[in-house]
C-alpha cells in the first residue's frame, strides 16, 4: 500500500504477510463490519407497497398537470393502471381509466380518447356494480359527446344518469346531469327548458355545498337568461358568479365571467362597466397566460373605450389587440380590429390613416369571402370620402355597401340607407342626380381609387 498498489483481493487485507500492525487489521475488520451492517441495513428497507406505488404515480399526474405536462401526466396514470390490472384491482382500474379520460378531455381537449377510456371504465363500474361510479362516468361521456357536438348522445347519456339516480341517490350526479340537460337544450334553442333544468340543480349543488357547482350553475343561468334576451337578468346572474368565482380562486372562469359581463354591459350601454370589466379580464388572462382570451379582452376594452370617446385608451387596447392577432394569425380578427382602429382615426380627424386601416381591412375580409365584413368596410369608406368632400367616390362605396348589405341580409343595412340619405339630402336632388349618372359609368374607377382593387 506504501508503494500505491491496490488491494486486488479483498481477503489478502485481513491476512498479516505484509507485515501490518495488528492495530490496522483490527481498523480494517472494524470497517468492513460496519460496510456489511450498512448494506444490510439498506437491503432490509422495506419496498413500497402496491397501494403506495399508485398513490405515488397519481401523485405525479397531479403535479405535472399544475405544470401543464399533460402527456407525462398520462404516462403516470397509464403506470398506475398497468399496476392496478396486475394486481387485479378493478375498483383502481375504473378510477385510472376516469382520470386518463379527463386529462384527454379536459386538458387536451381530445373527446375520442376520452370517450374510449371512460367506456372501458364504465364497463367496469357495471361489472362490480358501482352505480355511484357508473353515474359519474356516464355524465363524462355525456360532456365529451357535448364538447363534439352531438347533442343527442350526450342528452341520452344524461338521461341515463336521471334514471340511475332514481334506484340510488346522487345528488352530485343528479345536478350534473340536470346542468348537462340543460346545456344541450341551450344548444339546441331550447332556452326556457334550459332555464328550468339549471334551476333545478342549483339548490342541489347548494346542498352538496359545492362551491364551483353552485357558481357554474349560476353562471349558465345568466346564459338562458341571455339566450332569452332578458339581459338585466343575465347580468344580475353574472355578476353572482363572478363573485363565487373569484372566492373559490377559479381564475380561468372568472376571466370568461368578466368578458361576459363586458358583452353585457356593451349590449345595455354601460360603456364604463364594459369598460372595467374587459380591464379587468386583459390582466387576468395575462396572469394565465390565454393569449385567445386576452384578444377578446382587449377588443372589448377598445369598443368600450370608443363608446366613451376615450380615443388614446381606445388606440392603445386595439394596437394591443392586433399585435396579438398577427401573433395567433386570427385573420378575420385582425380584419375587425383594423375597422375599429379606423374608426379611432376617423373620429381623431386622421382620415388618411383611417382609409389604410379600412383598405388593409378590405383586402383581409375579401381573401376571407368574408361579405357582410366587406360591406361594413365600404359603407365606412363612403362615410370618411363623403366627409372628406370626395362625392363620386363617397357615392360609389356607398352603392356598392348597400348592394352587398342587402344581398347578405346586414343588421347594418338600415344604417347604410341613413347614411345614404343624409348624404343625398347635403348635395341636393339636382346634384344628386348628376353624380349618381357619374357614378354609374364609373362606378369601378371609383371603387379602385379608393380600395386598390379592380375585381368588383
Amino acid at each position: 500500500m506504501a508503494n500505491g498498489g491496490t488491494i486486488r483481493n479483498p481477503q489478502s487485507a485481513i491476512r498479516n504477510r505484509s507485515g501490518w500492525s495488528s492495530g490496522v487489521i483490527v481498523l480494517l475488520l472494524i470497517s468492513s463490519s460496519l460496510l456489511l451492517t450498512h448494506v444490510h441495513g439498506f437491503a432490509q428497507e422495506p419496498l413500497p407497497s402496491y397501494q403506495d406505488q399508485v398513490r405515488i404515480h397519481y401523485r405525479n399526474a397531479e403535479s405535472l398537470q399544475q405544470l401543464g405536462d399533460y402527456q407525462a401526466a398520462l404516462r403516470a396514470y397509464e403506470a398506475a393502471l398497468a399496476l392496478q390490472r396486475e394486481a387485479h384491482d378493478l375498483k383502481g382500474q375504473s378510477i385510472s381509466l376516469m382520470a386518463i379520460g379527463d386529462v384527454y378531455l379536459f386538458r387536451l381537449s381530445q373527446p375520442g380518447p376520452a370517450l374510449e377510456s371512460y367506456t372501458h371504465s364504465l364497463d367496469i363500474k357495471r361489472t362490480i356494480e358501482d352505480r355511484r361510479g357508473e353515474a359519474d362516468v356516464l355524465n363524462q361521456m355525456a360532456y365529451a359527446h357535448y364538447t363534439s357536438g352531438q347533442i343527442q348522445n350526450a342528452t341520452n347519456l344524461y338521461r341515463e344518469v336521471m334514471q340511475l339516480i332514481r334506484r340510488k341517490k346522487n345528488r352530485y350526479a343528479e345536478a350534473t346531469a340536470l346542468n348537462g340537460l340543460g346545456n344541450c337544450a341551450l344548444a339546441e334553442g331550447r332556452s326556457q327548458e334550459a332555464l328550468q333544468y339549471y334551476q333545478e340543480a342549483l339548490p342541489l349543488r347548494k346542498k352538496e355545498k359545492h362551491r364551483q357547482g353552485v357558481a357554474n350553475t349560476t353562471y349558465n343561468i345568466g346564459r338562458a337568461y341571455v339566450a332569452l334576451s332578458d339581459l338585466e337578468k343575465a347580468y344580475d346572474y353574472f355578476q353572482q358568479a363572478l363573485a363565487l368565482r373569484q372566492a373559490t380562486l377559479d381564475i380561468r372562469a372568472e376571466v370568461v365571467t368578466l368578458i361576459d359581463l363586458g358583452r353585457l354591459a356593451l349590449r345595455l350601454n354601460r360603456w364604463e362597466q364594459a369598460q372595467r370589466h374587459y380591464v379587468e379580464a386583459v390582466e387576468l388572462a395575462r396572469r394565465v397566460k390565454s393569449e385567445a382570451v386576452e384578444l377578446e379582452a382587449l377588443m372589448g376594452a377598445g369598443s368600450a373605450s370608443l363608446e366613451l370617446d376615450q380615443m388614446e385608451a381606445a388606440r392603445r387596447h386595439l394596437s394591443d389587440a392586433l399585435r396579438l392577432a398577427q401573433k395567433l394569425s386570427q385573420r378575420r380578427v385582425e380584419s375587425a380590429i383594423r375597422i375599429q382602429l379606423g374608426t379611432v382615426d376617423y373620429k381623431g380627424g386622421q382620415y388618411e390613416a383611417s382609409i389604410e386601416h379600412h383598405r388593409q381591412a378590405l383586402r383581409i375580409a375579401r381573401e376571407l369571402s368574408d361579405h357582410r365584413a366587406v360591406g361594413e368596410i365600404l359603407l365606412n369608406l363612403g362615410q370618411i370620402h363623403a366627409t372628406l368632400k370626395r362625392e363620386p367616390p363617397a357615392l360609389a362605396c356607398f352603392q356598392q355597401a348597400l348592394s352587398i348589405l342587402k344581398q347578405t341580409g346586414s343588421p347594418l343595412l338600415p344604417d347604410a340607407e341613413r347614411r345614404v340619405a343624409a348624404f343625398k339630402q347635403a348635395l341636393g336632388e339636382e346634384r344628386f342626380q348628376q353624380l349618381n349618372q357619374d357614378v354609374t359609368t364609373n362606378r369601378l374607377i371609383y371603387l379602385h381609387q379608393v380600395t386598390g382593387l379592380l375585381d368588383w
